[in-house]
Protein backbone atom coordinates (compact mmCIF):
# COMPACT_ATOMS: atom_id res chain seq x y z
CA UNK A 1 0.00 0.00 0.00
CA UNK A 2 2.76 2.54 0.94
CA UNK A 3 4.60 1.61 -2.45
CA UNK A 4 1.51 2.38 -4.20
CA UNK A 5 0.89 5.70 -2.35
CA UNK A 6 4.20 6.85 -3.70
CA UNK A 7 3.76 6.20 -7.32
CA UNK A 8 0.29 7.64 -7.07
CA UNK A 9 2.08 10.76 -5.53
CA UNK A 10 4.89 11.13 -8.06
CA UNK A 11 1.89 10.58 -10.30
CA UNK A 12 0.12 13.32 -9.69
CA UNK A 13 3.21 15.73 -9.53
CA UNK A 14 4.28 13.82 -13.26
CA UNK A 15 1.19 15.38 -14.55
CA UNK A 16 1.21 19.09 -13.00
CA UNK A 17 4.86 19.09 -14.53
CA UNK A 18 3.77 17.86 -18.11
CA UNK A 19 1.44 20.77 -17.97
CA UNK A 20 3.89 23.35 -18.84
CA UNK A 21 2.28 26.86 -18.79
CA UNK A 22 4.83 27.89 -20.82
CA UNK A 23 4.46 25.12 -23.54
CA UNK A 24 0.81 26.14 -23.36
CA UNK A 25 1.19 29.78 -23.25
CA UNK A 26 3.69 29.80 -26.35
CA UNK A 27 1.46 26.89 -28.43
CA UNK A 28 -1.33 28.99 -28.53
CA UNK A 29 0.59 32.14 -28.51
CA UNK A 30 1.88 30.71 -32.07
CA UNK A 31 -1.64 29.84 -33.06
CA UNK A 32 -2.92 33.42 -32.18
CA UNK A 33 -0.51 34.41 -35.17
CA UNK A 34 -1.30 32.15 -38.06
CA UNK A 35 -5.09 33.79 -37.03
CA UNK A 36 -3.26 37.33 -36.86
CA UNK A 37 -1.74 36.44 -40.56
CA UNK A 38 -5.11 34.96 -41.95
CA UNK A 39 -3.84 31.53 -41.74
CA UNK A 40 -7.09 29.75 -40.98
CA UNK A 41 -6.30 26.65 -42.23
CA UNK A 42 -3.22 26.24 -40.50
CA UNK A 43 -4.55 27.39 -36.74
CA UNK A 44 -7.15 25.20 -37.00
CA UNK A 45 -4.64 22.36 -37.62
CA UNK A 46 -2.64 23.27 -34.76
CA UNK A 47 -5.89 23.67 -32.16
CA UNK A 48 -6.79 20.47 -32.74
CA UNK A 49 -3.63 18.81 -32.58
CA UNK A 50 -3.11 21.09 -29.51
CA UNK A 51 -6.71 20.27 -27.74
CA UNK A 52 -5.84 16.50 -28.69
CA UNK A 53 -2.46 16.26 -26.95
CA UNK A 54 -3.99 17.90 -23.53
CA UNK A 55 -6.83 15.17 -23.70
CA UNK A 56 -4.23 12.69 -24.49
CA UNK A 57 -2.02 14.16 -21.18
CA UNK A 58 -5.09 14.34 -19.13
CA UNK A 59 -5.70 10.88 -20.12
CA UNK A 60 -2.49 8.89 -19.80
CA UNK A 61 -2.28 10.84 -16.41
CA UNK A 62 -4.84 8.37 -15.02
CA UNK A 63 -2.98 5.46 -16.01
CA UNK A 64 0.08 3.83 -14.51
CA UNK A 65 0.43 2.12 -17.39
CA UNK A 66 -0.17 2.80 -21.19
CA UNK A 67 -0.22 1.16 -24.28
CA UNK A 68 3.04 1.38 -26.54
CA UNK A 69 1.15 3.27 -29.79
CA UNK A 70 -0.87 5.00 -27.36
CA UNK A 71 1.74 6.58 -25.58
CA UNK A 72 4.38 7.42 -29.21
CA UNK A 73 1.02 9.57 -30.01
CA UNK A 74 1.13 11.46 -27.55
CA UNK A 75 5.15 11.77 -27.84
CA UNK A 76 4.71 12.74 -31.41
CA UNK A 77 1.47 15.05 -31.03
CA UNK A 78 3.85 16.94 -28.24
CA UNK A 79 6.76 16.73 -31.07
CA UNK A 80 4.42 18.06 -33.35
CA UNK A 81 3.68 21.13 -31.33
CA UNK A 82 6.92 21.81 -30.10
CA UNK A 83 7.82 22.00 -33.72
CA UNK A 84 5.26 24.45 -34.62
CA UNK A 85 6.09 26.47 -31.99
CA UNK A 86 10.15 26.93 -32.78
CA UNK A 87 8.95 27.33 -36.93
CA UNK A 88 10.68 24.04 -37.27
CA UNK A 89 13.85 24.71 -36.39
CA UNK A 90 14.29 21.20 -35.61
CA UNK A 91 13.52 17.21 -37.38
CA UNK A 92 13.06 14.51 -35.11
CA UNK A 93 12.41 10.49 -35.85
CA UNK A 94 11.14 8.01 -33.78
CA UNK A 95 12.38 4.22 -34.61
CA UNK A 96 9.87 1.77 -33.19
CA UNK A 97 10.57 -2.10 -32.55
CA UNK A 98 7.67 -3.67 -34.74
CA UNK A 99 7.00 -6.52 -31.92
CA UNK A 100 7.03 -3.67 -29.59
CA UNK A 101 3.60 -2.36 -31.53
CA UNK A 102 1.82 -5.92 -32.79
CA UNK A 103 1.97 -7.66 -29.33
CA UNK A 104 0.90 -4.18 -27.57
CA UNK A 105 3.28 -3.86 -24.89
CA UNK A 106 2.68 -1.38 -22.24
CA UNK A 107 4.92 0.95 -20.45
CA UNK A 108 5.05 3.47 -17.70
CA UNK A 109 2.76 6.49 -18.85
CA UNK A 110 4.26 10.12 -19.16
CA UNK A 111 8.09 9.29 -18.92
CA UNK A 112 9.55 9.96 -22.32
CA UNK A 113 8.36 13.55 -23.08
CA UNK A 114 10.21 15.14 -20.21
CA UNK A 115 13.52 14.03 -21.50
CA UNK A 116 12.66 14.95 -25.30
CA UNK A 117 11.66 18.57 -23.82
CA UNK A 118 14.63 18.93 -22.03
CA UNK A 119 16.61 18.27 -25.50
CA UNK A 120 14.58 20.72 -27.08
CA UNK A 121 14.60 23.58 -24.71
CA UNK A 122 18.58 23.03 -23.75
CA UNK A 123 20.86 20.85 -26.05
CA UNK A 124 18.96 23.11 -29.39
CA UNK A 125 19.65 26.58 -27.70
CA UNK A 126 21.77 28.40 -29.67
CA UNK A 127 22.66 25.80 -31.86
CA UNK A 128 24.24 27.73 -34.76
CA UNK A 129 26.90 24.84 -36.37
CA UNK A 130 24.09 22.44 -37.95
CA UNK A 131 20.78 21.33 -38.38
CA UNK A 132 18.70 20.20 -34.98
CA UNK A 133 17.81 16.59 -35.13
CA UNK A 134 15.93 14.30 -32.22
CA UNK A 135 15.82 10.91 -32.33
CA UNK A 136 13.90 8.38 -30.46
CA UNK A 137 14.60 4.90 -30.49
CA UNK A 138 12.42 2.07 -28.89
CA UNK A 139 13.89 -1.47 -28.33
CA UNK A 140 12.77 -4.59 -26.67
CA UNK A 141 16.03 -6.16 -24.39
CA UNK A 142 15.55 -8.44 -21.73
CA UNK A 143 11.96 -7.93 -21.37
CA UNK A 144 12.40 -4.42 -20.81
CA UNK A 145 12.06 -1.19 -23.08
CA UNK A 146 14.91 0.33 -23.88
CA UNK A 147 14.17 3.76 -24.72
CA UNK A 148 17.14 6.02 -26.30
CA UNK A 149 16.74 9.96 -26.83
CA UNK A 150 19.61 11.59 -28.76
CA UNK A 151 19.75 15.07 -30.03
CA UNK A 152 22.72 16.40 -31.73
CA UNK A 153 22.38 20.09 -30.00
CA UNK A 154 25.63 21.78 -27.94
CA UNK A 155 25.68 19.25 -25.56
CA UNK A 156 25.68 19.95 -21.59
CA UNK A 157 29.55 21.19 -21.32
CA UNK A 158 28.35 24.32 -23.60
CA UNK A 159 24.94 25.15 -22.52
CA UNK A 160 24.16 28.42 -21.44
CA UNK A 161 25.07 28.78 -17.81
CA UNK A 162 22.00 29.22 -16.56
CA UNK A 163 19.46 27.64 -14.27
CA UNK A 164 17.56 24.53 -15.50
CA UNK A 165 13.77 25.51 -15.59
CA UNK A 166 12.17 24.64 -12.29
CA UNK A 167 9.36 21.89 -14.17
CA UNK A 168 11.90 20.78 -16.45
CA UNK A 169 14.08 19.64 -13.48
CA UNK A 170 11.42 18.12 -11.31
CA UNK A 171 10.50 16.47 -13.62
CA UNK A 172 13.21 14.42 -14.80
CA UNK A 173 14.10 13.86 -10.89
CA UNK A 174 10.51 12.72 -10.09
CA UNK A 175 11.11 9.81 -13.26
CA UNK A 176 13.66 8.39 -12.25
CA UNK A 177 12.06 8.14 -8.94
CA UNK A 178 8.88 6.76 -10.39
CA UNK A 179 11.25 4.07 -12.67
CA UNK A 180 12.68 2.83 -9.12
CA UNK A 181 9.46 2.13 -7.62
CA UNK A 182 8.26 0.53 -10.55
CA UNK A 183 10.69 -1.72 -10.85
CA UNK A 184 10.79 -2.40 -7.36
CA UNK A 185 14.45 -1.43 -6.60
CA UNK A 186 15.54 1.87 -5.56
CA UNK A 187 19.33 1.32 -5.80
CA UNK A 188 19.88 1.33 -9.36
CA UNK A 189 20.02 4.20 -11.74
CA UNK A 190 17.33 3.55 -14.88
CA UNK A 191 18.36 6.55 -16.79
CA UNK A 192 21.73 7.39 -17.99
CA UNK A 193 22.95 10.31 -19.60
CA UNK A 194 26.12 10.40 -22.09
CA UNK A 195 27.56 13.66 -23.75
CA UNK A 196 28.75 13.07 -27.05
CA UNK A 197 31.54 14.58 -28.33
CA UNK A 198 33.57 14.74 -31.61
CA UNK A 199 37.09 15.63 -31.93
CA UNK A 200 37.11 16.69 -28.50
CA UNK A 201 33.94 18.77 -28.91
CA UNK A 202 30.38 18.50 -27.69
CA UNK A 203 28.09 17.33 -30.11
CA UNK A 204 24.81 16.50 -28.28
CA UNK A 205 23.46 14.52 -25.48
CA UNK A 206 22.43 11.08 -25.28
CA UNK A 207 19.75 9.57 -22.74
CA UNK A 208 18.89 5.87 -22.31
CA UNK A 209 16.07 5.23 -19.98
CA UNK A 210 15.18 1.51 -19.15
CA UNK A 211 11.42 0.96 -18.99
CA UNK A 212 9.36 -2.20 -17.49
CA UNK A 213 6.82 -3.61 -19.17
CA UNK A 214 3.73 -5.13 -18.96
Amino acid sequence: MKLANQLQALEHKALRLQMNPHFIFNALNSIQSQIGNNNDQEARYYIAKFGKLMRQILNHSEQTWVNIAEELEMVENYLLIEQFCHNKEFTYKVTVAPELVEEEYKIPSMIIQPFIENAIKHGFKNLKAREAVLTLTLSLQDNKVQCVIADNGVGRPAAPRQPLVEHQSMAIGITQKRLQLLHEDMGKQFVQIEDLQKDGLPVGTRVRVELPVQ
